[in-house]
């Protein structure tokens, strides 16, 4: 039963279309049919048959769509002989259909095998089995019942494709065609048994002869299973092995006492940044990159490990030949043969100089937290103490074990459940600070009074992680009155309005009923002028009858229940109006605020006029991702605008938000680099059907704690301007690749990396090195990233830029050139600079396919990109009909609002596991 039978009688392979017209042709060809391939090409298989077997040979073509047919029709020669032959048709797939004819069988087959035969063959260990054309069991040993728990009469009545896994069939399928064609074929196929499981089967296959004709196929196959699930296990167990080494940073290493030669793995060499031709294979050379002050205690743990058989664990310090320092922790154990002498010694590096820096930094801001007199305490995000400092402790009368994860009960006067802190905790989830008197209790349960600052701290992702509070003992003061008359609580001691605590629950209150409601809510941000210079040179005390003035002038043009005036703190007023018109009627009322401070203030003998600046922001029915903080930072930034002219009113344009008139400075965007305030967003880029992710480009953005969510071109400018940007952008440039890892390690291993590079960047003749070790750190392949630079960093650098480029084409990364077409050289730079793709600036695609001017450049663009060999990736695609356009003229990429806008990196993993999955994406 060998697979390398050699082919008798005459036997012919062809390939057919959906309407019967032969595509590929092999085999006897001349022998049966009297024509060679070449001439067989093209024509209609019909035409080979006699004309009284054509019209059941076209039946046969058209039901052979879901499962293989055979029959028997006589056909002529070249020298007009008829002939009776046998044809066995298949499905193939993309509508075509396999075909093999061969000389027709002799009416009796010898299926049977001789008893003796079979009774050996029923013993062997491996399956054999021999089918007809149709691919139905004619004769078959125990061993295929054995593994399948199919009975023999069951085997009898299937075909073999049906026990196939359905993604081996095609293959399955092939073999069995170039078996009944005369070639023998090995492979391993999936089966499935009786009750569902599967089984992995290597099978070698070949025709079945009888008298010089192929009368079926003849088989045998081996369960390998057992092999196939062992392997699998090995590799997973490899693969996770691995996973946790990197996710841990921790390398092997081994030194071998034979030959004194060390074997450090490659993770190691990442971890700690050494180039292995930087490093000695031996033990001396590993004791040079020890640190001095830690040598001789390494080596005691080496010396000891060798003369007692325990293992051991030691932290030291080791230096790079680039002068670098970490922190590692070496483990290792001897390895002995049976005699008790050293064979090797093994072990693990781990590099610590991450959780060192933490454990600092924690160190530090625990002594800060204890030398500190103001009483702190933090909570995590279940609302249980984690910390809290002495003074804190000294204020409860507990110690600090305590207290450590208790409830908040201490925010609680006696008898009140924990329930009534629910408030507090959507108010802090909502606005993210809250503060003012509390009524509580120490942990003995005497009361207690106190100022309380509680703060909601947030991750890089947005995500309370908890929560930080500062305390002041107000015991017998005047905030300890207002406990004791609740109506007090959220009313000003100075001017009776509302405070801006009552502010903050109006605001969080009108904004949840505004969404559900057609109503409209607008906020009036109010700060008098000059009050500072005058409050400092009068006595206190004026300034505060000066308050009390005029917040009775804004309490007299009050409208109840349409508006509500609120003494915000200091100088600083705020007026809520809610109302279907609530944009006109807050410009109205502004107006009538500014007149009503027209009016001289007499106070202390002397008469003062007063003046104010009021800024105005209205939030909507549609406004659903606004939140009332935002709404706050909108009013206050209008009211900074309104006080470069004194006096007036300004009202936020709700378009695009104004800027903050505050200066933004150096030392926040330091901190944020350092704190890792920044995080990415990812806007997917899709193929020419809509829901096919095939890359993502990383947008930046910067989570400032008081300024909100805010774009790159508010903070990049400051990065550029102080030096910062090549920092920035390495940072970007690491989250980024960073996340592509994971995204590729689970489930998407083809999707691509889009980075922005600005000019400063793009001249720092290291960017090549800096993104080499970022891909190898990441374990990427460099065609996984993709640059954009855009046509001002060929400017500023051209020299720069041209070797910048060509090191980067040397690594493997791709260049991409961004907002193609809005600079005056564009074309020229695509002949003079290496570039793989070219990105067309949304400024084009914004007006198709209206534009007759704007549809001829993109069309132009396309054309000379296909000759240039470019790929083409649109921007902006906004519309459907942008869409069509572009896809129609075979623009590879696109990205846009109407595909997807631009996405977290959960939002955006949800979205490859439904395009992985095949799940069909609608535009967003």
């Amino acid at each position: 039963m060998s697979s390398e039978l050699t082919p008798r009688g005459e036997s012919v392979q062809l390939r057919l279309s959906a309407d019967g017209v032969i595509q590929a042709a092999c085999g006897d060809t001349q022998a049966l049919l009297g024509r060679t391939p070449q001439d067989l090409l093209q024509t209609e298989c019909l035409k080979l048959v006699t004309p009284g077997s054509q019209s059941a040979l076209r039946c046969l073509l058209n039901t052979t769509s879901d499962r293989p047919r055979v029959n028997q029709f006589r056909l002529t020669r070249a020298s007009g002989d008829p002939c009776s032959t046998q044809w066995v048709l298949t499905p193939a797939g993309n509508n075509q259909t396999w075909c093999v004819i061969s000389t027709a069988l002799p009416k009796h087959a010898p299926h049977d095998l001789p008893m003796a035969l079979a009774d050996v063959l029923d013993r062997a260990n491996h399956v054999v089995f021999m089918c007809d054309p149709l691919g139905h069991f004619i004769n078959l040993n125990s061993s295929l019942s054995h593994i399948t728990g199919y009975t023999r009469r069951e085997l009898e009545t299937r075909d073999f494709n049906q026990l196939v896994h359905p993604e081996d069939r095609l293959f399955a399928r092939s073999m069995f065609l170039m078996a009944l064609g005369g070639t023998g074929q090995r492979g391993e196929i999936r089966v499935f048994t009786k009750n569902g499981h599967q089984h992995h089967l290597t099978i070698t296959n070949g025709p079945l002869w009888s008298k010089d004709q192929i009368i079926g196929v003849v088989g045998v196959a081996s369960d390998v299973t057992a092999e196939r699930t062992w392997s699998k296990a090995l590799a997973d167990s490899q693969a996770r092995l691995e996973e946790t080494r990197h996710i841990a940073e921790l390398g092997c290493w081994r030194y071998d006492f034979k030959t004194r030669k060390s074997h450090w793995s490659r993770e190691l060499f990442t971890l700690l940044g050494i180039n292995p031709k930087d490093f000695s294979n031996d033990y001396i050379g590993f004791r040079k990159l020890i640190h001095s002050d830690d040598l001789q205690r390494v080596t005691c743990h080496h010396r000891d490990a060798l003369r007692s058989a325990c293992p051991f664990d030691v932290e030291f310090r080791i230096v790079t030949p680039e002068g670098k320092v970490h922190w590692v922790r070496e483990r290792g154990e001897v390895i002995r043969d049976s005699s008790g002498r050293p064979l090797r010694i093994e072990g693990t590096l781990q590099n610590l100089s991450k959780y060192r820096k933490v454990e600092q930094e924690l160190n530090m801001m625990r002594d800060a937290m204890s030398q500190i007199g103001e009483s702190l305490f933090i909570l995590d995000d279940k609302h249980r103490v984690l910390s809290a400092n002495g003074a804190f402790c000294h204020l409860m009368r507990c110690s600090r074990s305590a207290i450590q994860d208790l409830a908040p009960e201490f925010l609680l006067a006696i008898g009140q459940p924990m329930t009534e802190l629910d408030s507090l905790w959507q108010h802090l989830k909502t606005v993210g600070t809250w503060q003012g008197p509390v009524q509580g209790r120490r942990l003995d349960g005497t009361p207690l009074a106190f100022h309380l600052s509680l703060s909601a701290v947030r991750g890089s992702i947005g995500r309370i992680t908890h929560y930080v509070g500062v305390c002041r003992d107000t015991s017998n003061s005047a905030e300890q009155f207002q406990l004791e008359h609740p109506r007090t609580l959220h009313i000003d001691a100075v001017t009776a309005l509302p405070n801006r605590q009552a502010l903050m629950h109006e605001l969080v209150h009108h904004a949840t009923v505004t969404t559900r409601q057609t109503d409209q809510l607008a906020l009036l941000w109010i700060d008098l002028d000059h009050f500072r210079s005058i409050n400092e040179s009068l006595d206190p005390a004026v300034g505060d009858e000066i308050l009390r003035d005029v917040a009775q002038r804004f309490r007299d043009l009050e409208d109840q229940p349409r508006s509500k005036v609120f003494h915000v703190g200091g100088d600083a007023f705020a007026v809520v109006v809610q109302g279907a018109s609530a944009t006109s009627l807050a410009t109205s009322l502004a107006q009538s605020l500014l007149e009503a401070l027209n009016r001289p203030l007499l106070v202390a003998g002397t008469m003062l006029g007063l003046s104010a600046s009021i800024g105005i922001a209205v939030l909507g029915a549609s406004d659903e991702e606004d939140d009332t903080a935002d709404l706050i930072r909108q009013a206050e930034t209008a009211m900074y605008q309104a006080k470069r002219h004194r006096h007036c009113y300004r009202l936020a344009s709700r378009a695009r938000k104004p800027i903050d008139a505050s200066p933004m400075g150096a030392h926040e965007l330091r901190q944020a680099l350092r704190q890792n305030e920044l995080f990415l967003v990812y806007q997917p880029i899709f193929g020419k059907v809509p829901g096919q992710v095939s890359s993502v480009e990383a947008l930046v953005r910067w989570a400032h704690p008081t300024r909100g969510i805010l774009s790159p071109n508010s903070f990049l400018p400051l990065a550029e301007r102080i030096g910062l940007l090549p920092v920035l952008g390495q940072q970007v440039l690491d989250m980024a690749l960073r996340q592509l890892a994971l995204w590729q390690r689970f489930g998407s291993p083809n999707l691509r990396m889009a980075v922005n590079v600005a000019p400063a960047q793009f001249a720092n003749p290291q960017l090549p090195g800096q993104i080499a070790e970022a891909l190898q750190r990441n374990r990427l392949t460099p065609d996984a990233l993709m640059l954009e630079i855009t046509e001002n960093a060929l400017i500023a650098h051209p020299d720069r830029a041209l070797e910048s480029l060509r090191a980067l084409r040397e690594i493997g990364v791709q260049i991409a050139i961004d907002d193609f077409g809005m600079g005056y050289s564009s074309f020229s730079y695509l002949k003079q600079y290496p570039f793989d793709a070219l990105k067309i600036d949304r400024s084009f695609v914004s007006a198709l396919p209206g534009s007759e001017q704007d549809a001829a450049i993109v069309e132009a663009m396309l054309s000379m990109s296909r000759r240039l060999q470019l790929d083409v990736i649109a921007e902006g695609v906004e519309t459907e009909a942008q869409w069509a356009f572009l896809t129609e003229r075979g623009c590879q990429e696109l990205q846009g609002f109407w595909l997807s806008r631009p996405l977290s990196e959960q939002a955006l993993g949800h979205l490859l596991l439904e395009t992985a999955g095949g799940a069909p994406n609608t535009p967003r």
